[in-house]
């Protein structure tokens, strides 16, 4: 598989050649402190480094002698020096690496004005920074990295694990995601698999940035070209995949206006206010430790934010997954949250306006929906008796009283489960919805279908993490007396297992 080369030459030189001595940071006794410094502007660009001991190495900008800014970590980098902007103005890039397998880089590109003007900062996650291009032929320069976003996801390898092409472009004074801007470079980077063992990574990757250069039907077409092993396992998560790829392209809208680059909490992408145009949908940290979750929309080639359309007490308490992104018949999307606030869980269906929220309650998705929050109610109850911080008999009984409403309440839903046998109230421990797409839908009924893990609690469980298994969902929900309601539902075993867990 042809993938761009993320990782620094230097970086991947140092990384490789240390002594194994230098990478125990328990043994490792650092050495004298090595100084360098080069020219970039009017700035001096000083190094002080000693590998990954103490004290951190630092890259520091110096002006007339006097740093004006100074950047630390496990080791620093000056990547490139030059005008990348066309204004005359010299750029330079620097990383920070924080040490670890694969892991992490932060790369901060300064405007070598006085003071020195920051126009990107971001974390590059695997990627050992940026490279310069020029991808439109004109005007600024292109930095382009790498999306890690399907990192030993859906049962995958590190080695396997495709990095999709990310691409910064130079707006307003800032350099911004402009990733789905350049479909013909995404398109660009297709391959076919290089390496048999390689290969899901390579067909996910394929599918993927067909998905961003908005070649939707293209990428389902593609999947259906396969055969084998690869074409079952993507058919087990392809749900899984449309929607991680939701927010592609649009994670950085948030800290275009504003928000800190570990501010946001959760993000989904969909065409919400307008058919065919997507914005994006961020829980988001406030003051005080608290979140809201506001629209992002893109209007005269600015990113414009939302007051909060909703609140959350405490950052903290928002849960993963954050809610869906689900395509309607009318070509815009509605949301679903995933709703823990109360302790229990809720999906409310949202419709997304410029000016707010309208929750859904006389609709197939909504009536959909309520079976799924009951039984992950029950989950959440039961899994939450194997916290570490529940020790006191006192902390049981009053888990146990939430964990017998929460059954109560989920009972009736099995009457319309078509596989009773895929769920033991007594013993259920892990109900996670991971995707949800109305696959059919007109004025008398509707089928909706996802993507569910299922677990049970073992006699000798010791810990809140249950195991699971993979179940496609479908629930049939007909319009009766003027009401949208679940007729039946069923849970059928999802078979394609990644490469990962291929003959066992």
């Amino acid at each position: 598989m042809r993938r761009t080369a993320f990782l620094l030459p230097a970086l991947a030189a140092l990384l490789t050649t240390l002594p194994p001595a230098a990478r125990a940071q328990d043994t490792f006794t650092p050495g004298p402190v090595k100084t360098t410094t080069s020219r970039c502007g009017a700035y001096t660009v000083q190094l002080r480094e000693n590998g990954f001991g103490d004290p951190q190495d630092s890259v520091s900008l110096l002006l007339n002698g006097r740093a004006v800014l100074t950047l630390k970590d496990e080791m620093v980098g000056r990547d490139h020096c030059g005008d990348l902007t066309g204004d005359g103005v010299p750029e330079v890039i620097l990383t920070q690496f924080s040490g670890g397998a694969h892991c992490c880089t932060t790369v901060s590109v300064y405007s070598l004005t006085t003071p020195p003007r920051r126009i990107l900062h971001t974390d590059t996650q695997h990627s050992g920074g940026v490279s310069v291009v020029q991808l439109d032929g004109r005007g600024p320069k292109e930095l382009v990295t790498g999306d890690w976003r399907f990192a030993y996801a859906y049962d995958l390898s590190f080695a396997d694990s495709p990095a999709l092409p990310l691409v910064y472009s130079y707006r307003n004074g800032q350099y911004v995601n402009t990733t789905r801007e350049y479909p013909q470079y995404l398109l660009g980077q297709m391959t076919p698999p290089e390496d048999p063992e390689l290969a899901s990574g390579t067909h996910l990757f394929n599918y993927a940035v067909q998905v961003l250069a908005g070649r939707t039907a293209q990428a389902e077409a593609y999947v259906r070209t396969l055969t084998g092993p690869d074409r079952a396992w993507l058919d087990n998560y392809l749900p899984d995949i449309r929607q991680n790829l939701s927010s592609a392209g649009l994670d950085d809208w948030p800290r275009q206006t504003g928000v800190p680059l570990d501010g946001v909490r959760g993000a989904v992408g969909g065409a919400f206010t307008t058919p065919g145009k997507l914005d994006l949908l961020a829980a988001v940290r406030e003051p005080g430790d608290a979140a809201s979750l506001r629209l992002y929309r893109q209007q005269a080639g600015k990113v414009t934010a939302s007051g909060p359309l909703l609140s959350f007490p405490s950052a903290a308490a928002l849960d993963w997954p954050l809610g869906f992104t689900v395509p309607r018949a009318d070509g815009r999307a509605d949301f679903v949250l995933h709703d823990t606030r109360s302790g229990s869980v809720r999906y409310p269906t949202y419709r997304v306006t410029a000016a707010g929220l309208q929750e859904r309650t006389n609709d197939p998705l909504a009536a959909a929906v309520k079976p799924l929050a009951e039984l992950s109610s029950v989950a959440r109850h039961r899994a939450s008796l194997y916290r570490a911080s529940v020790k006191t008999g006192e902390q049981r009984q009053v888990i146990g009283g939430r964990i017998q409403a929460a059954v109560t309440r989920a009972a009736p839903w099995l009457g319309t489960l078509s596989t009773p046998e895929a769920i033991r109230l007594s013993t259920l421990g892990n109900f996670t919805v991971n995707a949800l797409e109305v696959t059919r839908e007109n004025t008398g009924n509707a089928l909706i279908a996802g993507t569910v893990d299922v677990g049970h609690v073992e006699p000798d469980q010791d810990s809140e993490y249950v195991l699971a298994e993979r179940y496609t969902l479908a629930v049939f929900v007909e319009k009766r007396g003027g009401t949208w309601t679940v007729t039946r539902w069923q849970l059928t075993p999802r078979t394609g297992p990644g490469p990962l867990y291929r003959g066992e």
